[in-house]
């Protein structure tokens, strides 16, 4: 597993990274690419590929790749860009976003499978890298796990599609709630059979509040963001839509909608300490150390996309 990094090494080639990505083929979700190198000499023999690791492995070895290498850079591209650029160069602007996010440059860059498009850097292509290269098996779990991970989180957004269990892929029953539900905001538009289940604005509900298609397109706008969602509302009317997390900020988040700025305008004032006191009394949350935030934010449904507009946000703690 780490014939090919000593090699590099022997030919002080310092700084060999490998790279790999995770979610070319889901109808839902980002692509993920991940780079990792370790310092000379080094090796992690817990890493090997992703796809032969059980979940609770790959979350262990995830932490192990972060605390042993050099640096890990990750690179995340969304469902937009895919539909935009197509799967193939999203791919490829990933693991150039993951190659930047490194904290040194790479002397040799070991690319899992074919060639690909990653700048001026120095390559070797690798069919089935990740189970002959260490580097590469690294760089397959911190990718995977990393998409899990925000898969989960729309999981929360989106329950009645079942991300948590297939991560966006196509299985049956992904397929069966998107033709009974529709796609969402965070499906690939111009992937079959998503391309054929797109909602209209006809079909976005006309609630300024309790907006479950706003507070949906809201909070999957902040996980793309790295925030973490701690609760979200279930029902129409709620004191509070949704509680996101990032470190130490927590928000807490109602979401308005509307289909011109003229009404966001107009709406009343929210009773914002009022709002969040009536949370804390009938939910358990950690909040200790946190910097609270209290957002009321718009969700605007105008062409070609909505537009987000925080109204009024207190600094509350």
């Amino acid at each position: 597993m780490k014939e090919f990094e000593e090699k590099y090494w022997r030919n002080n080639y310092k700084r060999v990274c490998g790279i790999d990505e995770a979610g070319r083929g889901p109808l839902a979700g980002p692509v993920v690419a991940a780079s990792v190198i370790f310092s000379p000499n080094s090796f992690l023999e817990s890493a090997k590929d992703s796809k032969k690791l059980s979940e609770k492995k790959r979350n262990a070895i995830f932490k192990d790749i972060y605390n042993a290498a050099l640096s890990v850079g990750v690179g995340i591209v969304n469902e937009e860009t895919i539909d935009r650029e197509n799967i193939l160069e999203a791919t490829y602007i990933a693991m150039r976003k993951s190659i930047y996010r490194l904290s040194v440059n790479p002397d040799i860059v070991l690319v899992d499978g074919r060639k690909a498009k990653i700048g001026e850097y120095k390559q070797e292509s690798i069919i089935k890298g990740d189970a002959l290269s260490f580097t590469i098996a690294s760089s397959s779990i911190i990718a995977k796990v990393t998409r899990d991970r925000m898969m989960m989180e729309y999981d929360k957004v989106f329950p009645e599609y079942g991300f948590a269990s297939h991560k966006g892929y196509g299985t049956k029953y992904h397929i069966e709630a998107i033709r009974e539900n529709g796609a969402t905001c965070i499906h690939r538009k111009s992937f079959r059979p998503v391309s054929s289940f797109l909602p209209t604005f006809k079909e976005i509900p006309r609630d300024v509040y309790g907006n479950s298609f706003s507070i949906g397109y809201y909070a999957s706008l902040k996980i793309k963001e790295g925030f973490s969602v701690e609760f979200i509302s279930s029902e129409p009317g709620l004191a509070i839509d949704l509680v996101l997390k990032r470190g130490r900020q927590l928000d807490f988040v109602v979401v308005v909608s509307s289909f011109t700025r003229e009404n966001i305008n107009k709406l009343e004032n929210v009773e914002i300490d009022k709002r969040v006191d009536k949370f804390l009394l009938e939910n358990s949350l950690e909040i200790n150390n946190s910097n609270i935030k209290f957002i009321l934010s718009s969700v605007v449904f105008i062409k070609p996309k909505p537009i987000i507009d925080n109204v009024q946000v207190k600094i509350i703690k």
